[in-house]
């Protein structure tokens, strides 16, 4: 996947997303968001995941400290309704940003 983004000149932002990428093994996204920053037209790369919502206390200090060393990253969450912000994944939501890691819904 890599190859082919590095190969097609109009590709300047990344949408990693499908299943949930923040469940993925930690080096193994690690590997692959490094790969990304090696293409320097990618201007965006966004990261798309519902783990705050469903596994909060995935979003542990080492994903995030990972996370923050490919930045400027941004994380989009997909929470569907009010009801699912509990007092768990608030908490895990507010670590990115402190990461310097901007959160959209």
């Amino acid at each position: 996947m890599v190859d082919y983004i590095r190969g097609e000149p109009g590709i300047r932002e990344v949408i990693v997303s499908g299943g949930d990428p923040l469940t993925m093994n930690l080096r193994l996204l690690d590997w692959f968001l490094g790969e990304l920053r090696t293409i320097p037209r990618l201007e965006v790369i966004r990261i798309g995941t519902r783990m705050p919502v469903v596994m909060p206390m995935g979003i542990t200090d080492d994903l995030v400290r990972m996370l923050a060393r490919h930045r400027p990253l941004w994380l989009n969450t997909q929470f569907n309704h009010p009801a699912e912000l509990t007092p768990a994944s608030i908490e895990a939501c507010d670590k990115i940003p402190r990461a310097g890691i901007p959160v959209s819904n």
